[in-house]
C-alpha cells in the first residue's frame, strides 16, 4: 500500500502556474502602493486599474489550484498517518502471534508427542466414562432387584391376611338349602378370595416387568405346540402349562382392539363388572363327556395395563365346585403382553401370552388309602384336561383373529 499520490495529480499546469505568478505580482505591487501612499501624508490613494476577464480568469484558477493542493496536500497527511496506525498494528499482531503460537517453535517430533499426549488424555477420559456408565447400569440393577424384592415382600405379607381370612372363611360350613352356584358365595369368603387373586395379580405384574424388558422381541422360550396335562417333578402334583408368541404386522392400537374385542370366551353363564381391584367375573359352566359330568364354578379377577409401547393383560381364577370343598379347587393365571419396538416405529406388534392351571393342594386332602382318591384324581385330571383343552383354543382362536385382521383390516372392531 503506497502512501504517495502520483505526480500528475500533484503538478498544477502550466497555465495555472503562470496565473499564480501573475497574482502574486499584482498582490506584490498593490502592498507597495500602498505602503508608499500612507508616506506621502495622506495622499490621496490612485483608483485602481479594472481587471480585464483574462486577469479575472487567472485569478480564479490560481484560487481553485491552491484549494486542490490543500486539499490534496490533507487527504495525504491522512493516508499517511492512517499507514503509521496500520504499521504498528502489524508489528503488534506479529509479536502477539510469535508469543501465543507455541508449534510454530516445535519440530515434527515435539509436535508428534504433543498430539500423541493429547490422544491419551482423551481415551483416558473415554475409559473413565465408560467405567461410570457400566457403574451407574449396576447400580439401576441393583435398585431395582431391590425394588422389586420389598414389592414382592409387601405382597407376600399382604397376602398372609388374604390367606388367614380365606381359611377362615373356608371354615364357615355349606348353607343348609342348596342356593345356585352364584349365589354360594357368602360375602366374606367372596372378598377374602378376589383381595387374594388381587395379590396374585400385583405379584404376576412384577415378574412380567423383570422378565420381559426387551420390547419388540419375542422372549418367551419353550413355545407350546399343544395341551397336555404335566406332573411336577418335585411335589407330583398334575398341571398345564400353555405358552404362544407370535408377531403380526399390526399397531399396538390395532392389537390391542383385536386381542380385547375378539377373544372368544367359553363360559355360558357370566356376569362381570369393573372395581377399584380390576374387572371381577364371576360364571359358571359344566364339563361333560360320556362318562363324567362335572359343574364348576369361577371368580376371576383381571387387569389391563396400557402403556406407551406395551400392553400387559393379567388374570388370576378360583375354580372350583364350591368353595368349601377343598378337594376339587383350581388355580388359572396367566397374561397376554403385547409389545412394540420403539426404535422401529414401521416394526408391527409381538404378542406373548402364558397360562397355569393347577389343583390347589389343601391340608384337608383325603388319604391315600380312602376309596374316593381314584375317583377324586380321575375328576381332577378330567378338570384339568377339560378346562386346558378350552383355554388352548381360546389362545388359538386370539391368534387366528389377530392373522385375519391382517389380512382384513376391516374385522378389527372399533372399539375394544
Amino acid at each position: 500500500m503506497s502512501g504517495f499520490l502520483p505526480l500528475e495529480d500533484l503538478e498544477p499546469t502550466l497555465s495555472d502556474v503562470l496565473a499564480f505568478i501573475d497574482t502574486f505580482d499584482s498582490d506584490a505591487t498593490a502592498s507597495t502602493s500602498s505602503s508608499s501612499s500612507d508616506d506621502g501624508n495622506n495622499s490621496p490613494r490612485p483608483t485602481p486599474a479594472p481587471q480585464s476577464a483574462v486577469e479575472r480568469r487567472k485569478t480564479r484558477k490560481a484560487a481553485a489550484s491552491r484549494r486542490c493542493q490543500q486539499k490534496k496536500r490533507a487527504e495525504l497527511l491522512a493516508l499517511r498517518a492512517q499507514v503509521a496506525a496500520l504499521e504498528n498494528r502489524l508489528q503488534e499482531l506479529s509479536k502477539e502471534k510469535r508469543k501465543g503460537s507455541v508449534g510454530t517453535r516445535l519440530d515434527s517430533n515435539q509436535r508428534l508427542s504433543v498430539t500423541q499426549l493429547w490422544r491419551d488424555k482423551a481415551r483416558l477420559e473415554h475409559q473413565l466414562r465408560r467405567q461410570s456408565e457400566e457403574r451407574n447400569n449396576q447400580l439401576k440393577t441393583v435398585v431395582a432387584r431391590q425394588s422389586n424384592v420389598a414389592q414382592a415382600v409387601r405382597n407376600v405379607l399382604g397376602g398372609i391376611t388374604s390367606v388367614v381370612n380365606i381359611e377362615v372363611a373356608l371354615r364357615t360350613p355349606p348353607p343348609t338349602v342348596t342356593p345356585t352356584v352364584l349365589e354360594g358365595f357368602v360375602p366374606n369368603l367372596h372378598d377374602a378370595i378376589y383381595g387374594e387373586l388381587s395379590d396374585r395379580l400385583r405379584r404376576m405384574y412384577v415378574d412380567v416387568n423383570s422378565r420381559f424388558t426387551s420390547l419388540g422381541t419375542v422372549m418367551i422360550q419353550d413355545v407350546s405346540t399343544g395341551m397336555q396335562v404335566e406332573t411336577d417333578a418335585v411335589t407330583g402334583v398334575p398341571f398345564v402349562e400353555l405358552k404362544t408368541a407370535m408377531t403380526t404386522s399390526l399397531s399396538l392400537k390395532q392389537t390391542e382392539k383385536v386381542v380385547m374385542g375378539l377373544k372368544s370366551c367359553y363360559y355360558k353363564r357370566y356376569r362381570k363388572y369393573l372395581t377399584e381391584l380390576g374387572m371381577k367375573k364371576e360364571s359358571e359352566y359344566e364339563l361333560r363327556d360320556e362318562e363324567m359330568a362335572v359343574a364348576m364354578s369361577s371368580l376371576s379377577l383381571s387387569r389391563s395395563h396400557e402403556e406407551e409401547n406395551r400392553l400387559v393383560l393379567t388374570f388370576s381364577t378360583l375354580s372350583c365346585d364350591h368353595p368349601t370343598d377343598s378337594g376339587l379347587r383350581f388355580r388359572e393365571e396367566g397374561f397376554m403382553l403385547v409389545t412394540k419396538s420403539p426404535l422401529d416405529p414401521q416394526a408391527g406388534t409381538v404378542i406373548q401370552s402364558y397360562y397355569r392351571l393347577t389343583p390347589e393342594i389343601s391340608a384337608g386332602a383325603v388319604s391315600p388309602a380312602s376309596s374316593g382318591v381314584a375317583t377324586q384324581d380321575a375328576t381332577k385330571m378330567f378338570v384339568l384336561q377339560n378346562l386346558g383343552k378350552r383355554m388352548w383354543s381360546n389362545l388359538q382362536t386370539i391368534q387366528a383373529n389377530c392373522i385375519e385382521a391382517q389380512l382384513n383390516p376391516a374385522a378389527i372392531p372399533a372399539t375394544c
